[in-house]
């Protein structure tokens, strides 16, 4: 095993905090799912991510486009992150909320 010198003030506060916790996430490579909300936030930086790649190449995209193919991501993204939402009226509810983040922005 390779091991890392690279110490972040988030690392040192996980260590410090709790030890084995530090254990099972950096040396482990345990990683628990995101919250629903930490996922809302992921989704949306997806989705104004393809806006902007698209605007460097002065293309621009419309955001229903954009809301589109971000709630086209939603199911494997939220697949491959694991994440639990509460209810399907939750993740509606995120979706609506990730549509409107998209649209001010």
């Amino acid at each position: 095993m390779e091991e890392k010198t690279y110490i972040s003030p988030s690392r040192l506060k996980t260590w410090l905090k709790c030890p084995f916790a530090f254990k099972l996430r950096y040396i482990d490579g345990l990683v628990p799912p995101p919250s629903a909300n930490m996922f809302l936030g992921k989704i949306v930086h997806a989705g104004l991510e393809e806006y902007y790649r698209h605007k460097q190449r002065n293309v621009t995209l419309y955001a229903d486009v954009v809301c589109e193919r971000m709630l086209a991501l939603w199911e494997p993204m939220a697949a491959a992150d694991a994440v639990q939402f509460k209810s399907e009226e939750e993740e509606v509810s995120l979706q609506t909320k990730a549509t409107e983040l998209i649209a001010t922005y």
